[in-house]
């Protein structure tokens, strides 16, 4: 009887352990959720940033290209209002 008695302890025992186990592997795949959950988050944010940074570059190329059309037109117009003016 005594060698039953240590045997389901025993059994108990291994038991309690095997459920410890697994609750903390649980644990652990809850925080492996959560820790991709953040990630996905990040990887949005970072393509949200990526987006709004060549959309940004975009304009710049834009007001770059404007101003420059800008200065010749500006140039053209001088040279040819220096040649309506009449030569006396």
């Amino acid at each position: 009887m005594d060698k039953k008695c240590c045997d389901e302890a025993f059994l108990f025992v291994s038991e309690a352990f095997l459920l410890v186990s697994e609750v903390i592997l649980l644990v652990s795949e809850a925080f492996l959720l959560v820790s991709e959950a953040f990630l996905l988050v990040s990887e949005a944010f970072l393509l949200v940033s990526e987006v709004i940074l060549l959309v940004s570059e975009a304009f710049l190329l834009v007001m770059q290209s404007r101003g420059e059309l800008i200065v010749g037109i500006n140039a053209i117009a001088k040279e040819l209002a220096i040649k309506k003016i009449p030569q006396w």
